[in-house]
């Protein structure tokens, strides 16, 4: 092996010397990108807007002459975890002003449960909601209870209107059991029809109640009375 030193400034001009010692040259390189990395980037920027448009004109003919190599480079870069946490980032960014750091945060405050329902997100997850007013964001949901106040358009009115509709005293239906023969029946006041239904079969049962309250509601409307119960 040749030993003779070769100067700093010859080395880059031998190919030779190059070929001979690549691996270790590669491992410089690698160890003083880790070391100095801002240096790194500074020399590729300043390398890349001095070859601006060389770079660029053999970019657009690498991509027309090989298609497919761009469409798996994508695939490729879509399945990487680093793409799928770059685009979160993005889009937290620019959808709620939020970093993944204050999104995790929030999720601790809250226990890993829904700020409404107070149930954990579950596999589903978890969706932030704002104002669609101001833009602020209020709280993490899970996704029943943020289509229910999207559907409601976050109205205060409507909310005070469904407590008062199931804190209101309940009318219950005036159908009951009776019998036929022996057999099990339901039905609507004490003058509707009978429904018979078979004993222990739930599906029977639960048929025969619909029969009875369906004749009893249309019975209700078309005479604009009330059952004796």
């Amino acid at each position: 092996m040749n030993k003779r030193r070769i100067k700093p400034q010859d080395r880059t001009r031998t190919l030779k010397y190059y070929y001979r010692h690549r691996k270790g040259i590669l491992a410089k390189k690698k160890k003083d990108r880790k070391i100095n990395p801002a240096k790194y980037r500074d020399y590729k920027r300043r390398s890349y807007l001095k070859n601006k448009i060389k770079l660029n004109e053999y970019s657009r003919e690498y991509h027309k002459t090989h298609p497919e190599i761009l469409v798996k480079i994508r695939e490729n870069r879509k399945q990487s975890p680093k793409y799928k946490e770059n685009n979160r980032k993005y889009y937290l960014k620019a959808a709620y002003n939020l970093t993944i750091c204050e999104v995790n945060e929030m999720e601790k405050q809250q226990k890993g449960c829904c700020a409404l329902c107070r149930k954990p997100f579950g596999k589903r997850g978890f969706y932030i909601d704002h104002n669609h007013k101001t833009g602020l964001v209020r709280g993490l949901l899970c996704s029943l209870c943020n289509i229910f106040l999207g559907r409601i358009d976050d109205s205060t009115v409507i909310i005070k209107s469904i407590v008062k509709y199931l804190n209101q005293k309940r009318i219950k239906m005036p159908v009951h059991r009776t019998t036929i023969d022996g057999q099990p029946a339901f039905q609507w006041g004490t003058t509707g029809k009978k429904y018979i239904y078979k004993a222990g079969n739930a599906a029977s049962r639960l048929k025969a109640k619909k029969k009875a309250i369906k004749q009893g509601l249309a019975v209700a409307r078309r005479t604009g009375t009330t059952p004796e119960l």
